[in-house]
């Protein structure tokens, strides 16, 4: 929107189209107002109370803009701070969970070996798959069940139940 539409809207009385502008076009609107009228105002007998008039303007436009300006800084800032606290919750959460964790693991290994230290249900294995291997090897080499019971000091039974494997 250029100079002219706010003028004409200014003087038309129109203050909610004035509003509804950003606020960036009308200081730029009175920026130029300003220059506009630095010169008619030079050869003016009323020059010192038009600066006056313009120095309070612009402050009026600054101390706005500034104080708009801290107030976002400020609420800004207060939303950094809860950010930040809310982070630092989840990392204390997060740490605590990733010890949880990691005593639940300790928990299970010790538990894993446990259950493989515990006997197993049944009956328990007499002969290991070490004796069994040099059972067969035995019989294998040509002896007789009964000359391979008496070795290994079984019965034929064993022997056979071992041959079956």
């Amino acid at each position: 929107m250029d100079l002219k539409e706010i003028m004409q809207m200014a003087k038309a009385g129109n203050r909610a189209g004035l509003a509804a502008l950003p606020k960036d076009s009308l200081v730029e609107a009175v920026i130029m107002l300003n220059r506009r009228y630095n010169l008619e105002k030079a050869n003016s007998p009323l020059n010192k109370q038009l600066e006056a008039v313009e120095k309070l303007q612009l402050d009026i436009i600054n101390k706005t803009d500034i104080g708009w300006f801290n107030s976002r800084i400020i609420d800004m800032e207060r939303q950094l701070t809860e950010t930040e606290k809310e982070r630092d919750k989840l990392q204390e959460k997060n740490e605590e969970l990733d010890e949880m964790l990691q005593c639940l693991q300790d928990r299970l290994d010790e538990l894993e070996q446990g259950l493989a230290d515990m006997p197993k249900a049944g009956r328990p294995e007499k002969y290991d798959a070490d004796f069994r291997a040099k059972v067969k090897a035995y019989y294998n080499d040509g002896h007789t069940y009964r000359g391979t019971a008496d070795f290994f000091k079984i019965s034929t039974n064993t022997v056979g139940r071992i041959l079956k494997e």
